[in-house]
């Protein structure tokens, strides 16, 4: 067994189960891809233009009494932001806790592939294509990332600095990986399980570190608060259920666009 995995189960104390966080991930990023996925088309529909919730002016938007499916609209994408952190905690709390880490980086893939047209038709009105992948290979190549870091500090950390220039090596390949492949979250989805999985020891620390890297989301650090009530513990058993969701959800939004007349299914072949 790792040493991540006895260290967190030596800590019994009270606070949130991994599979409370998992739910309120899957809760959170349900409402955003709603939002996204149907709310945001019905509004372009109607001539509302919809900006990327990232840009600047959404404040302006937003305050200045502007389209009231707007701001719903808005609202559901900053909820949306708690979801992905969430999911970076909690893989590297997988891969610590795991009794087969090829065996769970396999189902990363398995669900990867199987999220992929789901992705594409919610998110690109296209059946398949290839310039936005779906976060599953993002957390896919963070995993290995954390595999091929430990499997180097034995040779590594006698160094000068080996631990901290390993770290450094990893994260950059895995940059080079998912941005080429141009999966969702890439880089900054990378760095952040990359770091979380560095400071696992170090609570507080894992805690800034990741507030500090999605800042740019705005209510993205949110998602800190419920991660630092984390108790270690696993919760309730629904590994399949959560792996399952991606590609599932995905599907029931693309169907209600083509009930609501959103999209046209002969346009996604």
């Amino acid at each position: 067994m790792s040493d991540c995995a006895m260290q967190a189960m030596s800590e019994e104390r009270w606070g949130i189960s991994g599979s409370t966080l998992k739910l309120l991930a899957v809760v959170s990023m349900f409402i955003d891809h709603v939002g996204a996925g149907i709310l945001a088309r019905h509004l372009m529909r109607h001539g509302v233009a919809v900006i990327s919730w990232s840009q600047v002016n959404w404040m302006q938007q937003f305050f200045g009494g502007g389209d009231i499916g707007f701001s719903i609209y808005l609202m559901m994408r900053l909820f949306g932001r708690l979801a992905f952190p969430i999911y970076c905690f909690m893989l590297t709390e997988g891969f610590c806790h795991t009794k087969n880490r090829w065996k769970y980086a396999g189902r990363l893939f398995l669900f990867a592939l199987l999220s992929e047209i789901p992705f594409d038709l919610v998110f690109r009105g296209r059946w398949l294509e290839s310039s936005y992948q779906n976060v599953m290979f993002t957390l896919l190549v963070g995993f290995l990332g954390m595999m091929l870091y430990e499997s180097g500090i034995k040779s590594w950390q006698d160094r000068p600095w080996g631990n901290v220039f390993l770290y450094f090596a990893v994260v950059i390949l895995g940059t080079a990986v998912t941005v080429s492949f141009r999966t969702d979250y890439d880089q900054v989805g990378v760095f952040a399980i990359l770091t979380m999985y560095m400071l696992r020891e170090r609570k507080l620390f894992q805690i800034f570190s990741g507030c500090a890297i999605f800042a740019y989301e705005y209510t993205a650090p949110l998602a800190f608060l419920p991660i630092a009530l984390y108790n270690g513990k696993r919760g309730l058993n629904l590994k399949y259920f959560f792996y399952a969701f991606y590609p599932a959800h995905l599907l029931l939004i693309f169907a209600a666009c083509v009930w609501l007349g959103l999209l046209d299914v002969r346009s996604v072949f």
